[in-house]
């Protein structure tokens, strides 16, 4: 683990959320819901948060339909953190489950938060955990768990370090299917360092921290159902269901592996989720009356879009781009993708013509106008 410390006695898992003991349960009491509706935005949307209890005793385990009877089940066992490893646990043990629910509507395009009138903004909500009053100690591992059900494509989850109020841990945890329990692994170099919502660089990281609480966040377009297009975002109900958060510690080849793993897959899905922004601005930038046509913006990067208000900027911005060349947009790496890359993504987001609209943002030479 580089430079970090680890004491070979310490467990090798440990859960920082569950809903087993009766204090525990009477804890969801004390979860607190924000949307973008209580923020003061002007938002419409909406959520609540509740414990529920597993109808039979592997509702919350493999999602592959096998039934259990309960503690009677003499191959359960409770999970231990001084088991080797961890992932092979019973995760349907715990009888209980919190889900948080509701309705995330898109920001109104009047908004004093919508600067721009973008009928695309995202809305939220979010549900946080109460602070412990003994922080949780990260230190010890190197991956953080999720056993999750939901409809969400994704979720931002923040973890609050110790004397810290306005600083989080954050990270986007994607979602592998619709609707199944499912234990989602995060290793601790996903997570990066914010400050009101601001990305920070910091010399240590999640591995290095006492941890206070949690905070689980559905944006309006995570919400969008499975198979849909997300080009379009409009108010969607959604639900989350958590049964359990836990910290494990992995071997240094595992954990590699996994940040690998998810490195690849976010990067297409991030690029995916830049061409659809791109998409929709230059939609609302047509409806508006301010483009006629898409290739009159090809070539112009998101950031460089959200700056055009009138034909005077396009004028502006192409003779820039004459003068300096494209904008490279966030990651160069994705104008390596290829198409069979972009092919993958549409399949597992829903996300329709990503390759003429990759064309078009990044007037690939001979393509645009084929594209358009």
């Amino acid at each position: 683990f580089g430079n970090i410390k680890v004491d070979v006695f310490a467990p090798t898992s440990l859960f920082f959320i569950k809903f087993d003991t009766e204090d525990e349960l009477k804890a969801v009491e004390n979860w607190a819901v924000l949307t973008d509706k209580i923020s003061g935005s002007g938002g419409s949307s909406s959520a609540s948060v509740q414990l529920e209890a597993c109808e039979a005793f592997n509702e919350a385990g493999d999602g592959e339909g096998d039934m259990k009877d309960g503690l009677e089940d003499s191959e359960t066992k409770e999970p231990t953190i001084f088991e080797v490893e961890p992932k092979e646990y019973d995760p349907g043990y715990f009888q209980h489950f919190n889900r948080f629910s509701g309705r995330v509507c898109p920001i109104p395009v009047d908004s004093t938060w919508n600067i721009g009138g973008d009928p695309n903004r995202f809305g939220f909500c979010a549900v946080a955990s109460p602070v412990v009053t003994e922080p949780f100690p990260a230190h010890h591992f190197n991956v953080v768990e999720f056993r999750v059900r939901t409809n969400l494509r994704s979720f931002l989850i923040n973890f609050r370090p110790d004397e810290e109020a306005v600083s989080r841990f954050q990270s986007i945890v994607r979602v592998p299917y619709p609707n199944t329990w499912t234990t989602i692994p995060i290793p601790f170099d996903a997570f990066h360092y914010t400050t009101r919502g601001r990305v920070r660089d910091i010399e240590w990281g999640l591995a290095e921290e006492m941890i206070k609480g949690v905070t689980i966040t559905a944006r309006s377009g995570d919400a969008i159902p499975w198979g849909e297009d997300t080009q379009s975002i409009k108010a969607q109900d959604f639900t989350f269901d958590l049964q359990w958060i836990r910290f494990v510690r992995r071997s240094q080849t595992e954990a590699e592996a996994l940040s690998s793993e998810l490195r690849t897959m976010a990067g297409k899905e991030e690029y995916a989720e830049y061409l659809v922004r791109w998409r929709q601005k230059v939609d609302f930038l047509m409806t508006s009356g301010v483009v006629e046509s898409t290739e009159e913006v090809a070539g112009f990067s998101l950031n460089q879009l959200l700056e055009v208000h009138s034909k005077d900027d396009i004028l502006d911005l192409q003779l820039q781009i004459e003068h300096e060349g494209i904008e490279v947009p966030e990651s160069a790496g994705w104008t390596l993708l290829t198409s069979e890359d972009l092919k993958s993504v549409e399949e597992k987001m829903g996300i329709r013509n990503l390759s003429s609209v990759s064309s078009l943002a990044f007037a690939k030479e001979g393509e645009a106008n084929e594209a358009s």
